[in-house]
């Protein structure tokens, strides 16, 4: 049973992992007055996906 479990997060996984490496080119990612240089998109994308969950999860609990 555990086992159900476990491949889809092993699918999810080797398709980050998939994207990651596609998606190397670096970007600078400026906010107001802040500034982070040399960043790769796949880690910035995956970063705001990890937010926005993040904000809907805390949203679904408030409500």
């Amino acid at each position: 049973m555990r086992y159900l479990v476990l491949i889809p997060l092993l699918i999810i996984a080797v398709l980050l992992v998939l994207f990651g490496v596609q998606n190397t080119q670096l970007v600078n990612l400026r906010f107001l007055n802040y500034s982070l240089e040399n960043l790769s998109v796949s880690l910035v994308i995956i970063i705001a996906a990890m937010f926005g969950a993040v904000l809907v999860a805390l949203l679904n609990l408030w409500r």
